[in-house]
């Protein structure tokens, strides 16, 4: 989760908020389940009105994911200017218009339910989401990126640009960039010091 530099106001505006907000109703059903579950719009009407309240607006963004996954940004404002923001990557079940709408729907359900802390139930999850298997390039790329996570929360910024950097497959480092895209700032380093280590070579 990514946040602005101070959240001194959000916080307890969030948190009245959150005393506000109860439950979605369990308006929709799905069929192949034959269970209910709250749709979008009524997890938009559990939420829209305890966050406007007390000066908290929320706003959903898709961006540029690697092919057959979907990235979604949500992101709650306060009145103050700062926020609070984090990203959800999905498969998507068909690359088509029809699978994307789907998994649009349910990514911003999810996501909002999630980054407000609204109670539902998931009935329906299984079949918006059916995750294709991961391949060898897809693993080799998570355990990558995750161990550049693990340096730079550790403040060691060498060796998470030796990890990206011993990779010499251009399609495996493509896709460890993707899987960094939420952690805009481990990105921006790894940039800073590609560009740095190219200015020393120049100079050698």
């Amino acid at each position: 989760m990514n946040t602005s530099e101070s959240i001194i106001n959000l916080i307890p505006a969030l948190l009245n908020a959150q005393k506000e907000i109860t439950f979605a109703a369990k308006d929709a059903e799905n069929p192949h389940y034959k269970s209910k579950y709250a749709n979008l719009e009524s997890v938009i009407e559990a939420i829209k009105k305890p966050l406007n309240d007390n000066g908290i607006v929320f706003v959903q963004a898709f961006e540029v994911s690697q092919p057959g996954y979907l990235c979604l940004n949500t992101r709650l404002m306060h009145i103050s200017g700062e926020w609070i923001e984090d990203f959800l990557q999905l498969p998507l079940q068909k690359a088509d218009a029809q699978g994307y709408g789907s998994a649009a729907t349910y990514a911003r359900r999810y996501a909002l339910s999630a980054i407000t802390g609204l109670f539902q139930a998931d009935d329906d999850g299984q079949e918006a989401v059916k995750p294709a298997p991961l391949t060898k390039d897809q693993v080799q790329a998570i355990d990558a990126a995750n161990d550049i996570i693990h340096y730079f929360s550790a403040g060691d910024f060498d060796e998470c640009y030796r990890v990206f950097d011993d990779e010499k497959d251009t399609e495996i480092r493509l896709k460890i960039w993707s899987e960094l895209q939420p952690h805009s700032k481990i990105r921006s380093t790894l940039k800073k010091m590609a560009s740095e280590k190219s200015q020393q070579s120049k100079e050698i």
